[in-house]
């Protein structure tokens, strides 16, 4: 083959070629002295309970073997963090300038790096043992795959992989390649590994620094920490590229294309100048998978033809100090890579991207798999979009010119199912990450932002919306599943976080025993109050002291039982009123009837003796002796009306604990629940707490637009209004209709009418019938809401229940929309905004009267 002639006879040779060290067994292979483990570049900013979880869980795994030292690499990425903490608590007493956001990241970090005992509390992790540990894994020779293949441990040497005899002529061939052009293996600035997305997401900085010429200064020496975020020396391209060519601002066409060939001949399509980068679905604790055993699945075949095996080796014995491990969430980006055709005499630069699927099939790998399929699906997905976030930052010019390679999707992926892995490209592909613009639902005209999707065959739905707003100005949304395909699942509540006002949404968190469940902020802490399961529940509070990203409290994160029952509610209201905090909830009585056993209720929870700032010692909300509930009340059908026609399942559910004042300005406390009234709609029934008594009894039952599904209402005292997002039944002979959402308010709680008619609508050209069947806009929650406020801390959602929230109105749906299968099984979770709702009440008489 004359390229790979040339290529011999022009092998670059590194300016530091001196340094190299020799393989015994083959002296023309070189290679630079393998570093400290511990030397390792620690993206502490960028550093999640996730990542961190990930590292410790797999630490305690009792597998003997160590396949090319994975865990040891873990090990001393977890002794680097802990390294690099020590490092900034000591600045205090060193006077060792850092910045404050940093200090603030590592003293939460640090409350990660925990494990449980045999009673299931959280406990120190014995960094004692752990340094023992590690350096015991360092005086260990290989003992998994050199052991496979009878390599002697006493005199095993680094890239013995490339010595070993008798492989298949696909591997001597591959060695060739790499003799031709990478005998002196990758410069460590060619490899570059990330441990999570965020690590990708944050070499993006918002500000940029103006050099003395009037450039922007970008090294990694900068110390200006505010200006530029702290970033792997290897990533100096990536963040210069991102610097001059902003995603916001790429030329991507946006096009996927379908090609027959097999990934080793598609790169020879691409345009000869183009940049090419490809996905290689690799094994996370073997360099090459089965490329030594002559395996024939999407990376062996990658390496087969291309000097790319290499590029493996050189992650394990220089990246990861002698070991190699994928991060679980993270991946590693190779570049410029050969690909070779011998057949056509070709050769073709290509960048690729290493991560791993899980591993369904049984067979033991580094990480364990996820325990439940929402679990799964969640951190597949996050997989995903660390690597489609890799091909972003290291994209070059405007993107216009560069092909991303996804090779066959569902090959090398473990045993994963095809469609799965399909719908995982999908979420990744359709969202919005990195400061990149346009609307996630591409194909809707709602102008809605994705903040979840679930494929329906799965039989998968997502339920239960629930948002706030944080004083940092992060939106913190969350919900739960249901569904044939949940039923044996566990029942925890996701929790989706987003920093640009809803732009973008990145997983964050489960609330384990977490259903049916209403997201509040008091005092810069985020409360989850719900049942804890959909059958035979308690009601069930957490608690979050960091923005959402855990939800530990006293050494657990399993909440604590305020009342033990059977229990049902939706994401209503948490209100305060007169220093207490109420929420309705329903009891569920036998035989458990829907609707007609729900029998309505009210906890609540004195904070008079609250102090003004929350701790572990001193929380009201999280002692249950503090709590008490109205003896639960059933539905009683002598109240429907006798000129009501026949109601064929009566009964009440998901009710909001409203606040009004008496004409004496005494509050009084309401309880307005959703009526299923079917074969009537739009109606709701209202109950009143007597507060002294702590008990309920019967208003009336009062028109109310939607009130045939779940609503929640909120009070503005500017315009002395409540209101409540609502699905109007338009169509009499549908009661359930939810493919309308509409803004509804009253003045008095008597008389609601409609501010704006079709907030959301059906746009995908279904007949009226067929909207009906399969779509949905509903169980919204929403708060009011300051967008417009440039404050560094604005207010945070406001549960006192006479406040001023702002002038507009943010709200997460519940939504069953293009590809769902029914308009009660949502497909999706989405949000959106409403400014200035308050211009649509201006004038009072333009409003509709909604007549029942």
């Amino acid at each position: 083959m004359a390229k790979l002639q040339q290529l011999h006879d022009s092998t670059p040779i590194p300016s530091d070629a001196n340094t190299f060290l020799s393989v015994a067994a083959n002296p023309d292979i070189k290679y630079r002295p393998m570093p400290d483990p511990l030397s390792v570049y620690v993206p502490l900013r960028s550093l999640d309970e996730k990542t961190v979880n990930s590292i410790v869980a797999t630490l305690s795994s009792s597998e003997r073997k160590d396949w090319h030292f994975g865990r040891r690499t873990l090990l001393a990425f977890l002794l680097a963090i802990r390294n690099q903490l020590d490092q900034i608590e000591k600045s205090k007493d060193l006077k060792t300038e850092f910045d404050e956001q940093i200090i603030q990241h590592a003293s939460v970090v640090r409350t990660w790096l925990v494990e449980k005992d045999a009673s299931g509390d959280f406990k120190e992790l014995p960094w004692r043992e752990l340094e023992e540990k590690y350096k015991k894994m360092m005086l260990e020779a290989d003992n998994g795959m050199a052991e496979v293949f009878g390599i002697n441990l006493h005199t095993i040497e680094p890239y013995y992989e490339l010595t070993i005899p008798d492989l298949h002529a696909d591997v001597i061939q591959s060695r060739e390649y790499m003799s031709c052009f990478r005998s002196y293996g990758w410069d460590p600035k060619e490899l570059k590994l990330y441990w999570n997305a965020q690590q990708l997401e944050d070499l993006c900085s918002t500000e940029e620094v103006l050099n003395e010429e009037g450039g922007i200064d970008i090294t990694s020496e900068q110390t200006n920490e505010k200006k530029i975020r702290p970033y792997d020396p290897s990533d100096e391209d990536a963040v210069q590229t991102l610097r001059k060519y902003p995603v916001s601002e790429r030329n991507h066409a946006v096009k996927i294309t379908y090609v027959h060939d097999g990934i080793e001949k598609a790169v020879f399509d691409v345009p000869e100048d183009a940049q090419i980068i490809v996905l290689n679905f690799a094994n996370e604790r073997s360099p090459g998978g089965g490329y030594l055993r002559h395996a024939w699945a999407q990376e062996e075949i990658i390496l087969y033809n291309s000097d790319g095996y290499r590029s493996l080796l050189d992650l394990k014995y220089g990246r990861m100090g002698g070991g190699y491990a994928i991060p679980e969430f993270g991946a590693a980006y190779v570049r410029d890579m050969r690909f070779f055709d011998k057949s056509l005499d070709k050769i073709r630069a290509v960048d690729m991207l290493v991560s791993a699927c899980y591993c369904l099939t049984g067979t033991t790998q580094l990480y364990d798999n996820p325990r439940t399929i929402p679990e799964l699906i969640a951190n597949t997905v996050e997989k995903f979009r660390a690597f489609i976030m890799a091909a972003v930052a290291n994209t070059k010019g405007d993107g216009s010119n560069t092909y991303l390679l996804l090779g066959p999707i569902g090959t090398g992926a473990f045993g994963n199912e095809t469609k799965d892995i399909g719908y995982a490209f999908r979420e990744v592909l359709s969202s919005q990450m990195m400061g990149s613009k346009g609307k996630p639902l591409l194909d809707s005209s709602l102008d809605l932002n994705e903040v979840v999707y679930h494929n329906e065959p799965s039989k998968i739905y997502l339920g239960s919306p629930s948002i706030v707003r944080l004083s940092s100005g992060r939106l913190v949304a969350s919900h739960d599943f249901f569904g044939p395909g949940y039923a044996s699942q566990p029942r925890n509540a996701s929790v989706y976080i987003s920093d640009d006002e809803g732009q973008n949404w990145v997983f964050n968190s489960y609330i384990k025993y977490s259903y049916w469940t209403t997201l509040a902020v008091y005092k810069d802490m985020i409360y989850a109050i719900g049942t804890d399961s959909d059958e035979n529940a308690n009601i069930r509070i957490h608690r979050s002291s960091d923005q959402g990203a855990s939800w530990n409290y006293n050494g657990n994160d399993n909440g604590i039982i305020l009342f033990r029952g059977s229990y049902a509610t939706g994401p209503t209201p948490i209100v305060i009123a007169d220093q207490v905090m109420y929420r309705a909830i329903e009891a569920w009585a036998a035989p458990s009837r829907w609707p007609n056993n729900f029998q309505a209720a009210i906890i609540s929870c004195n904070l008079t003796k609250s102090s003004s700032t929350i701790n572990d010692d001193d929380d009201p909300l999280m002692s249950p002796g503090n709590w008490r509930i109205t003896p639960p009340m059933t539905f009683n059908n002598s109240w429907i009306p006798k000129t009501f026609p026949n109601i064929t399942q009566p009964g009440y559910l998901e009710g909001n604990v409203v606040v009004a004042t008496s004409p004496s300005k005494q509050l009084r406390i309401y309880n307005i629940l959703r009526f299923n009234s079917a074969p009537l709609a739009n109606l709701a029934i209202v109950l009143e707490l007597e507060q002294t008594t702590n008990t309920l009894s019967f208003v009336s039952i009062i028109s109310f637009p939607g009130g045939m599904t779940k609503f929640t209402i909120r009070y503005d005292p500017v315009l002395e209004a409540y209101f409540a997002f609502v699905n109007p039944v338009t169509q009499n002979y549908y009661p359930t209709q939810r493919n309308i959402l509409s803004l509804s308010y009253s003045k008095d709680l008597l008389d609601w009418k409609i501010a704006a008619d079709s907030l959301l609508y059906d746009d995908t050209g279904f007949t009226v019938n067929d909207s009906l069947r399969y779509t949905g806009f509903h169980y919204v929650d929403w708060q009011f809401d300051n967008l417009s406020s440039s404050a560094p801390n604005r207010n945070a959602s406001c549960i006192e229940w006479n406040c001023d929230g702002g002038p507009d109105m943010i709200y997460l749906v519940r939504t069953s929309y293009r590809g769902a299968n029914s308009f009660h099984n949502s497909n999706r979770i989405t949000y959106k905004t409403l400014k200035n709702y308050r211009a649509l009440i201006k004038d009072d008489s333009k409003a509709k009267s909604w007549i029942r």
